[in-house]
Formats: structure tokens, C-alpha cells, sequence
């Protein structure tokens, strides 16, 4: 997932400053496995990295949010110095543009973005997101197919040459547009034994799954771990489990009263 979501970042540069790109892309991306209200991206320039959380939001948002960080990081590789000014949001702005003409963000994905002082900066200086020209761009036939709560099938899955993301839990291929003309009856045929997600027209698909982990050396709470879906790792003698980022907060209140050392929620691996 960090590296699909890096490549995406890097071609967006590479379209809006070709000249610059190799420049401009020396940063680390961070992803940080935290729901907040605020404070969901940041860059630091001293080590050059983007931190991006709360993946329960919409991939056009999370892209919307990368690109802000990213533009800071353009901004002082320009100049030495990033401030919410003119400067910066001309950088910003030619980042969106390419982002919006590959279709891997929205005019609605501005618009409906909780960032109501960024929004605001870059309409008073721009134009209201509904206004912008958009240019029709030829975009790849690239098709992904994603398959969740796939068990009963994962050897077909395999055998049929999707290869699993541990990162999403889940089964992938990609293809182009006759290859996916082919996989439809495949898909067709499954469709009632997994859940298929089918992204294509450059858009980007983000599973927001977090994995929570919990220490805890009560024995007799065992059956109460595996009815919330939690497995015993007997490797690291923690409980795991994968859930939805949204559903964090629920996990955690289910569990608040079982005896336990530590929890921890980290990339899903």
C-alpha cells in the first residue's frame, strides 16, 4: 500500500514539474496507523518526510492530503522557506491540476475535503473548485480488481494469477481493458463467494485496515479474544486482529475491560 501510494505521489510530480522531478521527489512518505479529527498530514523538513493518518477517508482526500505536504516540500526546495502564501498555493495548485487531469482526485473530492482553511485559501486565490478547468487527458486502460472475504476461494484466486497484499488483506490483479472484458465472467461466476472491487481510470483504492495488537498473559480470556475475532500469534505470543480504521474505536472499547499489558495498532502486515 506505501508503495502504491509513494508511486502515485511521484507521478504526479513528474507530470506537473518534469524538469524538476527528481529534484522535488527526494522525501520519505510515512503512513501513521491513527484516526484524528485533526492534524492528519504533516511534513518535516529536517528529515524530509510526509506523515499521512486517518485512512478512513476517501483515497481522493488522502491524495489531496499528500499533495498539500508535498507542495511544502517543493515549496522550500524553491526557495528555502514554505509559508501559506501565493507562492506556495501556485505550487499546490499545479500539483492538484495534474492530480485532478489523471483522475486520481476529484473537483468533488475538493469540495467535500475537510480542510475548510486550505479549501478556502485556494478558492479566494483560484476560483471556486467547480470552476476549474479540467483537461481531458488520455488515461491508461489499466484496470485493478481487489477481492476481500475471499477464504473459500484463495487457491482459485491464485491459480487464476491474482497475487495477495498482505498489507489489505486482500487478493489483486491488474489488467487492461480487454484482459478485464475476459475476467468479468470469472468475477461473475465468484461474485457470491467474495466480495470484488473492480478500480480503473487511474483512480486509487486505499483498504483502510489497521492491525490491532494485544498482549495480554490472561489465560482464561482466551475464548473471550476469539470471540471478538481475535487470533493468538504463537510466534510473538500477542492477540491479533485486522480491522476497518473506522472501527477502531469500537474494537478498543470491546476489549477496554480484559486484562491486558499493551495494545498497539500498526500497518497490517
Amino acid at each position: 500500500m506505501l508503495f502504491g501510494i509513494r508511486k502515485k505521489i511521484n507521478e504526479v510530480i513528474i507530470s506537473a514539474f518534469p524538469e524538476e522531478c527528481k529534484k522535488y521527489n527526494d522525501f520519505y512518505l510515512v503512513i501513521e496507523y491513527k484516526e484524528c479529527e485533526s492534524s492528519i498530514s504533516s511534513y518535516s523538513f529536517d528529515k524530509k518526510m510526509i506523515k499521512v493518518n486517518t485512512l478512513s477517508r476517501n483515497s481522493g482526500d488522502i491524495i489531496f492530503s499528500l499533495l498539500i505536504e508535498t507542495a511544502k516540500h517543493i515549496d522550500i526546495k524553491i526557495r528555502n522557506e514554505t509559508h501559506l502564501d501565493k507562492h506556495y498555493l501556485n505550487c499546490l495548485r499545479k500539483l492538484l491540476q495534474d492530480a485532478l487531469e489523471m483522475n486520481l482526485i476529484s473537483k468533488d473530492d475538493l469540495i467535500n475535503s475537510k480542510n475548510d482553511k486550505m479549501k478556502r485559501k485556494l478558492q479566494e486565490t483560484f476560483g471556486t473548485f467547480s470552476a476549474w478547468q479540467v483537461a481531458s487527458r488520455e488515461l491508461d486502460d489499466k484496470f485493478e480488481i481487489y477481492v476481500f472475504e475471499s477464504f473459500m476461494i484463495k487457491n482459485i484466486l491464485k491459480a487464476n494469477q491474482y497475487y495477495y497484499d498482505a498489507d489489505q488483506t486482500c487478493w489483486i490483479k491488474k489488467c487492461n481493458k480487454e484482459e478485464y472484458f475476459e475476467e468479468q465472467a470469472f468475477i461473475d461466476n465468484y461474485k457470491d463467494m467474495a466480495e470484488f472491487i473492480v478500480i480503473s481510470d487511474n483512480r486509487f483504492f486505499i483498504r483502510p485496515v489497521y492491525q490491532l495488537i494485544v498482549k495480554s498473559f490472561s489465560i482464561e480470556d482466551s475464548k473471550l479474544f476469539r470471540s471478538y475475532s481475535f487470533q493468538f500469534n504463537k510466534k510473538t505470543k500477542v492477540w491479533e486482529k485486522v480491522c476497518y480504521a473506522n472501527e477502531i474505536k469500537i474494537e478498543l472499547k470491546q476489549i477496554e475491560d480484559v486484562p491486558k499489558q499493551k495494545v498497539m495498532i500498526k500497518q497490517n502486515k
